[in-house]
């Protein structure tokens, strides 16, 4: 989920819940493929064709940090896409998960292994009974290629 907290008509109000505060020990893949502290809205430069606000990310990473203080640094890497269906995702030839792929290899360039995937998506997969049938299908599709692509097999998906 590229994150659409707070935006209200375009424009996004720039509050951001403590739940989703910085933190030095959480750093995004920025628009560049390079590490900075992250912080909202998280998808900043990468859903360039929507306006961005609060999601879930730094909420999850705080979290994680809160639960486990000895945890060490959480790198997240935003690639969502607000407004696409889960078919987007995924087709055999889905640049959308390419792209995923290509910016998950270029975080995992920095050292570290991936731990999680935060995956939100699928409010545009509602608007017809059409889609919403079909989501689980392409669900279980996409995750057997993402899997099979990021050669990780056991990764948790939340």
């Amino acid at each position: 989920m590229a994150g659409r907290g707070g935006v209200d008509d375009k424009e996004w109000d720039e509050y951001v819940p403590i739940e989703c505060t910085r933190n030095r020990r959480i750093l995004r893949l920025n628009e560049n493929s390079e590490l900075e502290e992250a912080k909202e809205p998280l998808h900043s430069g990468i859903d360039v064709n929507k306006t961005c606000g609060v999601g879930p990310g730094m909420a999850f990473a705080n979290a994680i940090l809160e639960k486990d203080p000895n945890f060490g640094v959480i790198v997240l890497v935003p690639c969502a896409i607000g407004g696409t269906s889960i078919t987007a995702w995924s087709g055999s030839n889905s640049s959308l998960r390419s792209q995923m792929i290509k910016r998950t290899n270029e975080a995992l360039e920095y050292g570290g292994k991936i731990r999680a995937i935060l995956w939100y998506q699928g409010e545009k997969d509602t608007e017809t009974e059409a889609a919403s049938y079909l989501f689980p299908s392409e669900y279980q599709m996409f995750l057997y290629r993402l899997h099979q692509e990021l050669k990780y097999h056991e990764i948790p998906f939340v």
